[in-house]
Formats: structure tokens, C-alpha cells, sequence
């Protein structure tokens, strides 16, 4: 098994392609929201960037797109089989990973992680619209960034996941869950009514 670690230069996979899952399973209806927040990228500049926590998913992913943009430099190559919602296997895909940092909007917590790229990470995820559930969440103190409704471009899975979560939890009247993390809070889950 070839795992991403830092090494000086790019070394080839030479043994059998991992296998993962995934169980992320996107709806893109208005009523459910998925755990997104925004973040800042650190690279070549920084680039404020779109992220899902996805515990449903093995493994962290950057997109392609990001990688160039930021001009990451890869770290080593791998195959990798994953195993999406509904059971079937991929064929091996041929992936290079970097190590990538991010930042928190307000500059309080910064970490790194090595990640494989993948082209496409997912479709749309719409982004929590503003509404009253706002003043609610500025009166328990729930610092949330309205998120600008863009591509996810890093998926964080239960590889880096809970090592990112606090211990606050808050139930909103709405029906969302508030979770904060260290890099920002997030508001999850179904909102009542709509």
C-alpha cells in the first residue's frame, strides 16, 4: 500500500491500487444542507476556497484545477479503485498527492494534509442561503461566513474530519444542527418548513 508521504521527489506506485469508499450520495434539493464551509487555500498566494466535510467519504481529496492554480508540486503517485455510493468498484485511477494547507477565514487555525487530486469532486452543493436562522445563530455566538455558492474544491473525509472538529454543537430552531470546526463553524442537516 502507497501512502502519501513527503518525500523529495515523485516515486512511482509500484504495489496493488488502494481501494476506498465513499458513501457521500449528493441531493441537490434546497431542504438538506451538507456540512460546507470557506476556507483559505495557502500556495502559491492564497485562494479562498469551497470545502465539504465529508465523514461519509475514506479519504480528503484537491481538485486538479486547484492544484494547478495553486502550483502545488507532488508529492508521490498512486493508483486508486473507489468504491461510490451504490457498491461498484472504478477501474485503478492514476492520481499524484500534495500537501496542502488551509486556513481559517480568521486566521486562527491553520493545517496541513496530504491529499490525492481527482478531476471532478462533485456537482453542485447548494450553500446555506441567509435568513432568520442568522440572528439566531449571531445571538449563541455561531460565527458563520455566508459562503459563495462555487464549485467544492476540497472534500475532506474521515481521514483529516475529526481532527478538525470542536466540542460546540447547536440545535437551531429551523432544524439545523450548527458544528463548529477549527476552521469555522458549519450548519448542517434538514430545515423544517421548507
Amino acid at each position: 500500500m502507497v501512502l502519501c508521504m513527503l518525500t523529495d521527489k515523485v516515486s512511482a506506485a509500484t504495489e496493488a491500487p488502494m481501494v476506498e469508499s465513499s458513501l457521500s450520495n449528493i441531493d441537490c434539493s434546497n431542504q438538506v444542507f451538507l456540512q460546507t464551509l470557506m476556507v483559505t487555500l495557502r500556495g502559491e498566494g492564497d485562494r479562498r476556497v469551497r470545502v465539504l466535510m465529508d465523514p461519509g467519504s475514506q479519504r480528503s481529496y484537491v481538485t486538479r484545477d486547484t492544484v494547478r492554480c495553486m502550483k502545488y508540486t507532488p508529492l508521490v503517485e498512486e493508483d486508486l479503485i473507489q468504491w461510490p455510493f451504490g457498491g461498484e468498484t472504478t477501474r485503478p485511477w492514476h492520481h499524484f498527492c500534495y500537501r496542502i494547507r488551509l486556513r481559517s477565514l480568521d486566521y486562527k487555525y491553520a493545517c496541513n494534509f496530504e491529499v490525492p487530486d481527482e478531476e471532478d469532486i462533485c456537482s453542485r452543493v447548494p450553500a446555506l442561503p441567509s435568513g432568520p436562522w442568522m440572528t439566531e445563530q449571531r445571538s449563541k455566538g455561531i460565527g458563520v461566513y455566508l459562503e459563495e455558492e462555487k464549485p467544492i474544491e476540497v472534500p475532506i473525509g474521515a481521514d483529516i474530519y475529526g481532527k478538525l472538529l470542536s466540542r460546540q454543537r447547536e440545535i437551531l430552531q429551523c432544524g439545523l444542527v450548527a458544528i463548529e470546526t477549527y476552521h469555522g463553524w458549519i450548519v448542517t442537516g434538514k430545515m423544517r418548513g421548507r
